[in-house]
């Protein structure tokens, strides 16, 4: 995502799910299913324009975890 790269996961119980926005900033599938997997990587594969409308939203929201932004908000909360 900081790479300004479109990902797919699965929308596991946490990680994925706490990083991508489902067709905003990612691709989120079901756990174990392989088949909307592949139909989604093959989305990707032939759409440019989805690649890069996914690639440049990732990047944008990403930029929120970045070290210096999330020791801030550690501080904010020490100090509440």
């Amino acid at each position: 995502m900081y790479a300004g790269l479109p990902c797919i996961a699965t929308s596991c119980m946490s990680g994925p799910r706490d990083l991508i926005k489902d067709n905003e900033t990612g691709i989120l599938v079901s756990v174990g299913d392989s088949v909307q997997m592949a139909q989604k990587m093959e989305l990707l594969i032939n759409s440019k324009d989805e690649r890069e409308r996914l690639g440049k939203n990732a990047y944008v929201d990403i930029q929120r975890l970045e070290s210096n932004k999330v020791y801030v908000r550690w501080l904010d909360m020490i100090d509440e």
